[in-house]
């Protein structure tokens, strides 16, 4: 695809912040971001080439900003705010080579919620989306991200997708990025298909049942209020006795749950449809954002 920003993609300049001012940090909370769960349905040559739903789970005391339009290296995209270590969980942008980069914070199945959070001095797993999406194409994204993986991060999962091709790269054992194939993936926060995440699990059962509606032949707002009735699901569909409220999409605990939820709708000529909950799914509404 061409490397050119699409200049229908920006708005006015003034409706912008920029990437430079808006770097991340280096994050001193232990308690770090947790992106708990993010589902991608990939359908190259459908008139949706790629849809995404996603529940950002977070401590309730960590502050943050909803989706905000940014510019960058390569144009305008959109990305939510990290308050604390700057970042973001989630950015995207449309126009000539469309891109999404999400990341979520990785752990194994025995560690509690805090353990998914960074050390001391290490940087913030929410620089890793920005750098990706200021970078021209996926490749290039993802050339650059491989250069970082080595750095000091806590464990990650990054997730880069265009209209074509979607990949996931971690800084776990295995290093080489993983190519998705084409249908539902699920993404949480233990390894990829890993069959001890009973969220997972659920949810793959859960938003199957929606990929019919998922090709463009259906009103977006059809799809987005589908998708939103999974993402506030607050029983597992496997195992509805699941002593663990983690094991539900829709999280709420004394200190921290589902604090926003994001459908982005990526049609064939490179435009993004975003819809955007200020709070968990099961309570606020999932509003439409402006196109990119």
């Amino acid at each position: 695809m061409s490397r050119t920003r699409s200049s229908s993609a920006l708005a006015h300049p003034r409706a912008f912040r920029t990437w430079v001012a808006w770097r991340p940090r280096r994050c001193h909370d232990r308690n770090a971001r947790v992106v708990c769960t993010l589902a991608l349905f990939r359908n190259p040559g459908a008139r949706w080439p790629l849809v995404v739903a996603a529940n950002r789970d977070e401590f309730y005391q960590r502050p943050t900003g909803p989706p905000e339009r940014l510019t960058s290296p390569s144009g305008a995209m959109v990305a939510g705010r990290d308050l604390e270590a700057g970042g973001t969980w989630l950015a995207w942008r449309g126009g000539d080579d469309p891109l999404v980069a999400g990341v979520l914070n990785r752990r194994s199945p025995e560690a509690p919620i805090a353990a998914a959070g960074a050390t001391s001095g290490a940087r913030s797993r929410g620089a890793l989306p920005l750098k990706a999406i200021a970078e021209p194409d996926l490749e290039h994204a993802l050339a650059a991200c491989r250069r970082e993986a080595d750095g000091p991060y806590g464990p990650f999962t990054l997730l880069l997708a265009d209209l074509e091709r979607a990949v996931v790269l971690t800084n776990g054992a295995r290093r080489e990025p993983i190519d998705l194939p084409p249908g539902l993936t699920v993404l949480t926060n233990l390894e990829l298909n890993d069959p001890r995440c009973p969220r997972a699990a659920s949810a793959r059962v859960d938003f199957a049942r929606l990929e019919p509606l998922l090709d463009g032949s259906r009103p977006a707002r059809e799809a987005v209020d589908a998708l939103a009735s999974v993402l506030s699901n607050h029983e597992n569909s496997i195992d509805p006795d699941h002593p663990s409220p983690l094991a539900r999409l829709c999280v709420h605990t004394s200190g921290y749950g589902t604090r926003s939820a994001t459908v982005l709708i990526a049609r064939r000529d490179g435009r993004i449809e975003a819809y955007h909950a200020d709070g968990p799914p099961c309570s606020a509404p999932l509003a439409a954002l402006d196109r990119v």
